[in-house]
């Protein structure tokens, strides 16, 4: 019975080894978790018990437990090696079979999936862009797209900039983007089509040369005959640079007093003037067309030159003077093709007064220059089968102060094509894929999961453990929330094998070995002295 004992007792020890040699074996295999050796004592068992005075039939085994304890966190150069600091597992699909993990070392295969060096998949959830949260914890494959990123069209442009209030127009008609003097200030940037082709957009900005104050003088006579002023018709311009003609005539009530009548483009009439007391007057809100296509403004009919008096009428003179300060229209081209011809208004505080504050630029006129409205028509082709390109553009911030213009900020929300470049993961395990356009996607959520008994994972090798009956089932969940760890991008947790106490355990069961091999040799020369009597 001794020796049956003391082979017991070789056979723990040299599962002790085993265990101890398969720690030390896997010191630098990452995300391995090393095994204690669990020994059990051993009794022959009869019907009715274990007797008192029963001395045992030496030990077992009884159990390879696995210590699940954090491994430290080593940094790599690649993104897609994650380390899980904390609790939880990684998700993997085994040719379908659903394996868990602690080795985080990823790349992407020739299809774009997540995978690792035995070609198992990486789980993923599917993430709200927007907020990063998990919006279903149905896991599937991870898998990036290879492929062209697609182009985004520019459909806004955003700028900021200071118009010059001192600018004074050099000539008063609607801008000519070959003629230099037809506007005050020009700024330039690239804009993208459907199909990533780039643009140069040109902003053209002219301060508008609408007629504001028309100064009159000259002589007329008291009491004489209605009086045609013969300079007719005068040429004024809208707040679009665009002309108009008007005609005035003077219509004598007695002494004094007159009435002004004007017609044409704008048809009014201001009566009782009295040419004595200065004789201005001013038409609000004058709309040059009669259908709202340029913004309204003041005119101001100055005849504070015109002398009353008894002699004959004389050729009454005229002087149109620049525009009022704030109107400023602006014009976009596109590779030298134009859009139509817009306007913006500043108050006079030198802030910007046009509601809203941004303007749609289309070739077809638009309904309001305040409504941003655009017409039926559409916008400018770029000429290579692109889709047509109707562009806003955001002039919210933008000034007239008395400073040089100059553009303070220029942005646009299209971009070209681009393939990826780069991969970006947060400790929440949303991963974003770069582009080398600039731009970033959202791929969606490392899945994790934990369980009740991790010790009761089956091992499948590859640092891989199944779930089992005695580990419960997989509870998912998003690293970070709860008592799930958290992820580190461009790490790996490494084996939390202690060298040093897997040394000590290998002497522990060297020795008890060779103590179990003493009693087998004392069990001998016991036994040979007995057979050896006479």
């Amino acid at each position: 019975m001794s020796f049956q004992t003391a082979l017991s007792g070789l056979n723990a020890a040299s599962g002790n080894l085993n265990v101890t040699g398969h720690n030390i074996a896997n010191a630098s295999t990452t995300g391995f978790k090393f095994s204690r050796a669990e020994f059990a004592d051993v009794y022959a068992v009869s019907f009715g018990g274990v007797a008192r005075t029963a001395t045992g039939s030496g030990v077992r085994m009884a159990n390879v437990a696995q210590q699940f304890s954090q491994g430290n966190v080593e940094f790599t150069d690649n993104n897609l090696d994650l380390a899980m600091s904390g609790e939880g597992f990684f998700m993997l699909t085994d040719n379908g079979s659903q394996v868990f993990s602690r080795a985080g070392s990823f790349s992407l295969d020739r299809e774009g999936y997540v995978v690792n060096a035995h070609g198992h998949r990486l789980q993923a959830y599917d993430v709200d862009p927007n907020t990063g949260s998990v919006t279903n914890f149905s896991p599937h494959d991870m898998r990036f797209n290879l492929g062209a990123n697609p182009a985004r069209a520019t459909s806004e442009i955003e700028i900021n900039l200071n118009l010059d209030a001192d600018a004074t127009v050099t000539t008063a008609k609607p801008i000519d983007i070959d003629d230099p003097d037809s506007y005050n200030f020009s700024t330039t940037t690239t804009v993208y089509d459907s199909l990533g082709a780039t643009h140069d957009a040109t902003l053209y900005f002219q301060k508008a040369p609408a007629t504001s104050e028309i100064r009159m003088s000259g002589t007329l006579q008291t009491g004489g005959p209605n009086y045609n002023h013969p300079g007719n018709p005068l040429t004024v311009y809208d707040s679009h640079g665009n002309s108009h003609s008007i005609n005035v005539a003077f219509q004598n009530t007695g002494g004094d007093i007159w009435d002004v009548v004007i017609t044409g483009d704008i048809v009014h009439t201001e009566s009782g003037v009295d040419m004595s007391a200065g004789g201005s007057f001013t038409i609000a809100n004058v709309d040059f067309d009669g259908a709202g296509g340029a913004l309204p403004a003041d005119m101001t009919f100055d005849l504070s030159g015109i002398i009353p008096g008894m002699a004959s009428s004389t050729a009454i003179e005229e002087q149109l003077n620049d525009g009022p300060p704030g109107y400023w229209n602006v014009k976009m081209a596109i590779d030298d093709q134009e859009y139509d011809m817009e306007t913006i208004r500043f108050s006079s505080d030198g802030r910007l007064a046009t509601s809203p504050a941004w303007l749609h630029f289309t070739n077809a006129a638009i309904d309001s220059a305040d409504s941003g409205i655009p017409g039926p028509v559409s916008g400018i082709a770029p000429g290579n089968n692109a889709a047509i390109m109707n562009i806003s553009v955001n002039f919210t911030g933008t000034t007239q102060f008395g400073a040089e213009s100059a553009v303070n900020n220029l942005i646009q929300d299209g971009y070209t094509t681009g393939r990826l470049s780069g991969v970006s993961v947060d400790a929440s395990g949303v991963v974003f894929a770069r582009y080398t356009n600039g731009q970033s996607e959202v791929i969606g959520a490392v899945a994790v999961a934990r369980f009740n008994n991790p010790n009761g994972l089956q091992q499948t090798g590859d640092t891989n453990w199944a779930e089992a009956f005695e580990s419960g089932s997989a509870q998912l969940g998003q690293a970070g929330t709860g008592t799930f760890g958290q992820i580190q991008s461009g790490a790996l947790e490494a084996s939390n094998v202690d060298i040093s106490k897997q040394l000590v355990n290998m002497i522990i069961a060297q020795r008890d070995f060779q103590a179990n091999a003493k009693m087998i040799t004392t069990e001998d020369t016991v036994t040979q002295t007995i057979i050896n009597m006479r």
